[in-house]
């Protein structure tokens, strides 16, 4: 997709989603959507997150809202927005969502709707269904006058609690908008498990390759500030700190592992979560070999794949659509060593760029054939190189930022309306 082209001409969209980074997926994917929307002739970009700060910041080229729901609640009152009110309750009849449940959707469809009428938005773009309750009494407000797009991902598997006790609901959040998209064809597939037939589109999310690239320079370097010789062995887990991650099993098979291989290091880095605890236990204990890095920023996450000679994503059950921090380590030419589950197989080829490692009888990733996967690619310098080369090409071909942009691009021009 060239600067060149207008296949944008005239989108006008609004992102309902977490930014920036480190927030996790969504908000590196909106990092690169932004400026390739730009690039392609988007008019207007504005992005809008409910979160703990209210600010408004202009980021490349896009108005960005980050909107503490507790300084707006004072707008159900403002007559105007009665007619929302009364939409509102409408379309949650029935879900049993509870009155403070009730009066947050009710804020976060008066604040999307002030921000899609202040920036004339012809394209909303939703993120994860059940953090989008509000695109239902919204897709009645806005009626024909805005396409809508709800991305999906894995909280079929994170929140059936909440789910699957109010499925008519659900049912009619994803007939409500123009297209439904996820990031896998496995998270694709999940509503259908629930009896929920709606078609929905695997768009898988890219990265940008030419971030990752490294000519040695960058790993000689971070390995030196990081005290890691070229005899060791560098692992590298890069998520959040969060089970779900399968970061309590890697905490529980670290000892083990460096028993194993003692030239062994291993940094545990990311977002800080419930875990980040037992991760600081673990460094204590093996203050020389274990690093804990939480809320990483953006700009080192290179150096510390290139630094890396194994990345670990021991993710459990089928929650991961597929993990950005796989398709990263493969841009970064790394092998990955992760669970066998969810969308993470559509990512790792096993045996060509890395391995796959069963799920036991809980769902957790199998501890004891995890670290004989990994010890097995430590003895094998040579079968790590040619994975991470493999690696590189697989995620030339999938997983390009460009792609997922123009792929993107094509269902927001596809769903906005005829002027």
């Amino acid at each position: 997709m060239g600067s060149g082209t207008a296949k944008c001409g005239g989108l006008r969209v609004l992102l309902r989603a977490p930014y920036p980074p480190p927030y996790g997926g969504i908000a590196s994917h909106i990092v690169s959507l932004i400026p390739g929307l730009k690039a392609n002739g988007a008019e207007d970009i504005a992005v809008l997150y409910f979160g703990g700060r209210n600010e408004i910041q202009s980021i490349e080229g896009a108005k960005v809202y980050r909107c503490d729901l507790r300084v707006h609640t004072w707008r159900i009152l403002l007559p105007q927005n009665w007619p929302i009110g009364w939409e509102v309750m409408r379309a949650f009849r029935g879900a049993r969502l509870g009155w403070r449940t009730l009066m947050v959707e009710l804020t976060k469809t008066i604040v999307t709707n002030k921000v899609a009428m202040m920036h004339q938005c012809n394209v909303a773009s939703f993120y994860q269904s059940n953090g989008s309750l509000e695109l239902l009494p919204l897709s009645r407000l806005w009626g024909q006058s805005r396409g809508i797009v709800l991305t999906v991902f894995g909280e079929v598997y994170d929140s059936a609690d909440f789910i699957n006790p109010r499925l008519e609901l659900f049912g009619r959040l994803l007939e409500a908008p123009a297209a439904v998209l996820a990031s896998s064809e496995h998270c694709a597939r999940s509503f259908k498990q629930l009896g929920i037939a709606r078609q929905v589109r695997a768009v898988y999310y890219g990265v940008d390759l030419k971030r990752f690239e490294d000519d040695g320079t960058l790993r000689v370097r971070e390995r030196a500030k990081l005290g890691v010789t070229e005899a060791d062995h560098l692992l590298l887990f890069l998520g959040r700190f969060e089970a779900e991650m399968g970061l309590d099993q890697l905490i529980n098979m670290a000892p083990v592992l460096m028993t194993r291989a003692p030239s062994v290091k291993l940094i545990l880095a990311g977002a800080k979560g419930p875990l980040v605890e037992s991760a600081l236990h673990l460094q204590r204990a093996y203050p020389d070999r274990v690093m804990v890095m939480n809320d990483v920023s953006f700009a080192l996450q290179p150096s510390l794949y290139a630094a890396s000679d194994l990345v670990l994503a021991p993710s459990r059950d089928q929650r991961a659509c597929m993990g950005l921090a796989i398709k990263e380590a493969m841009a970064a030419s790394r092998p990955v060593v992760g669970g066998d589950s969810g969308g993470i197989p559509e990512a790792i080829a096993h045996e060509e760029t890395g391995l796959l490692v069963p799920l036991d009888e809980h769902g957790k990733v199998d501890q004891a054939r995890f670290v004989e996967a990994v010890v097995s690619l430590l003895g094998d310098r040579q079968k790590r190189v040619e994975m991470g080369r493999k690696a590189r090409l697989r995620a030339e071909h999938l997983f390009s930022e460009e792609t997922t942009v123009r792929r993107i691009a094509d269902v927001f021009i596809g769903v906005m309306p005829s002027a």
